[in-house]
């Protein structure tokens, strides 16, 4: 990937929430070239893509009575890519805008809205990722494991592309936690920041911010915390049980092991008891559905009965 020293756009993603993309973003926006937009921590560009592509849908069915082809369509997406950069560029005043979100939903679009933007893509250990998603979100574990599976798989079918795979580089969390010289440098140096201006002792101490594990209170916060010498995010997992061993398999195994990390093969999940956690689960699930929330809780007012925060259930889908 060439480095070029005009003003430019870096994507910093993530397969899910917890997987490292706070960290990523915070240690490039070390860099004096470098800045995250004013105000818009979390973007959600790509995620967002795909309204933008159907927008020049909509102009193209009108314009191609007129001649517009495909070179023209094509032009017109990169000029609407090159607006948002722009507007980011003002809010950063920075060289280098860093741009984060936690999500790869419409990664294949990147080619096409910002061909000229490196993206990297954080990935994490799924049990590690599973255990904060659950302490920071409330989720369970069925629903952390899918939601950490199901970006694996997004990210997995997004890289098939050739012109998606040339522009993202995958960076693993473990990676830039212990070996971070190596790792930031080749970050920086894809990003077009010169390392010899990166203070890398400063990266080194930097506090850590939003970490599940370190948090003073019941809730993840966001406000800076000291780095202990004993601090090690990466076997969040330490205390599963061999049953959650069984069903992250079930559920994630090949996800985990594509990706090049460890799993439990101690023994063979039973299918039996898995089919039947599958069907709990998509009980659950069922009983949840949005659409019935409001009906659920005007049941429960009539009869006088407490209506808890689950019966305001999440929006599904990436939007939550």
């Amino acid at each position: 990937m060439e480095i070029a020293q005009e003003q430019r756009t870096v994507f910093v993603l993530g397969v899910c929430p917890r997987s490292g993309t706070n960290m990523a973003a915070r240690l490039l926006c070390l860099h004096p070239d470098a800045d995250l937009p004013e105000g818009v921590w979390e973007d959600y560009l790509l995620a967002n893509g795909d309204d933008l592509i159907d927008y020049v849908d909509r102009c193209e069915h009108w314009w191609s009575q007129w001649g517009f082809d495909s070179d023209d369509r094509s032009g017109f997406i990169a000029s609407l890519g090159a607006g948002v950069e722009n507007f980011l560029a003002q809010r950063s005043g920075a060289r280098i805008t860093v741009t984060k979100t936690p999500r790869v939903h419409n990664l294949e679009f990147l080619p096409q809205l910002f061909p000229n933007a490196p993206a990297f893509v954080m990935v994490r250990d799924g049990r590690s990722t599973v255990e904060s998603l659950m302490k920071t979100f409330d989720r369970t574990f069925d629903e952390a494991t899918l939601t950490w599976r199901d970006g694996m798989r997004t990210l997995k079918r997004s890289l098939m592309q050739p012109n998606v795979a040339r522009q993202v580089r995958v960076i693993r969390y473990e990676d830039l936690h212990g070996e971070m010289v190596d790792t930031l440098t080749s970050m920086l140096e894809t990003s077009g920041l010169d390392p010899a201006r990166f203070d890398m002792d400063e990266a080194n101490s930097m506090p850590i911010f939003g970490s599940s594990e370190l948090s003073t209170t019941d809730e993840v916060h966001w406000q800076p915390v000291e780095k202990t010498d004993g601090f090690d995010p990466t076997k969040r997992f330490a205390h599963w049980t061999q049953a959650q061993h069984d069903r992250f398999r079930w559920l994630a195994g090949e996800e985990q092991m594509n990706f090049g990390y460890e799993i439990s093969l101690d023994r063979e999940p039973k299918p039996s008891e898995q089919r039947l956690l599958d069907a709990k689960h998509n009980a659950r699930a069922v009983r949840l559905r949005p659409e019935l929330a409001p009906a659920k809780r005007l049941v429960k007012r009539a009869l006088g009965k407490p209506i808890p925060p689950a019966d305001y259930p999440r929006r599904k889908g990436w939007r939550d």
